[in-house]
């Protein structure tokens, strides 16, 4: 396990700088040097689940980790690296990612409010009501022959799931053809026509055909699908307004930006897609 975690940490404890809070106390101190138990808890996060999961197992291996990079650091220090011409070029490029991170997190997070939330979450209910939708089992079979034959046996007292274990050629059929709860848009429409037409309890009385074959319908329950809440929609909303936020912003700054573009042989581009 260990190995594994050195393996995933350089990047990590390269570019992080720790937020300082009250409550992060001092893990280590290498030459009089802290290290603060924040630095150490933000080299797991590009950890897989699995080791983020188990946290204070993996602590001590990663405390151990940020001691070696320190020494490593001060090493290269002594060895006046800072004027290296590899190391500023490295820095110049964290400061980059570092000055373009937080710029983004602060306009997301001015962007991105509760209100601002509450109100596309409302015009998604507005504009996405309860749909009416039918719980249904089916049995597909290759010709309307066989087909004819299935409702005859139903109209004879057959059960109809033992029929779909028995003769239905979709996966479904091992559970006795059950199709669970699907509005009419999420099955071909000659099938959902026929699903929605039948009356919770009945079966289709002539075959339905769709590209797959030709279908036995039968109605379990209908009823209308509730519609999501604000907690089960929040981060998929929160996403689509942050990235909202930055392509309005990146789209407002193309506008008055100095910006030439090159192919790949170093020729211009003549007309730039700008795709934020």
């Amino acid at each position: 396990m260990r190995l594994a975690i050195v393996a995933g940490l350089a990047a990590a404890v390269i570019l992080f700088v720790p937020a300082m809070a009250e409550d992060d106390p001092v893990a280590a101190v290498v030459n009089g040097k802290e290290i603060h138990r924040s630095a150490v808890m933000a080299t797991a996060e590009g950890l897989p689940d699995a080791y983020r999961q188990n946290i204070d197992k993996i602590y001590p291996a990663l405390l151990e980790r940020m001691v070696s990079l320190e020494l490593l650091a001060e090493e290269g220090r002594k060895e006046n690296l800072i004027e290296d011409p590899e190391v500023k070029a490295l820095i110049k490029a964290y400061e980059e990612e570092a000055i373009r991170r937080v710029y983004m997190e602060r306009l997301i997070a001015t962007a991105v409010t509760d209100a601002a939330m509450k109100t596309e979450f409302d015009s998604y209910i507005a504009a996405n009501p309860p749909q009416p939708e039918v719980r249904a089992r089916h049995i597909l079979v290759a010709t309307k022959e066989e087909a004819d034959a299935i409702i005859k046996e139903l109209e004879g007292g057959a059960k109809f799931e033992d029929l779909a274990k028995a003769k239905s050629t979709d996966p479904a059929a091992q559970n006795g053809g059950d199709l669970g709860y699907f509005t009419a848009a999420e099955m071909v429409k000659p099938f959902a026509d026929a699903a929605f037409a039948l009356e919770k309890g009945t079966y289709s009385k002539t075959p339905v055909q769709t590209e797959f074959g030709w279908h036995v319908i039968f109605v379990e329950d209908k009823r209308e699908r509730a519609a999501p809440t604000f907690e089960e929609l929040k981060a998929e909303i929160q996403n689509q307004l942050s990235q909202e936020a930055i392509d309005a912003k990146i789209v407002e700054l193309r506008k008055t930006a100095d910006v030439k573009m090159f192919n790949q042989d170093g020729t211009p581009m003549t007309a730039p897609v700008v795709t934020p």
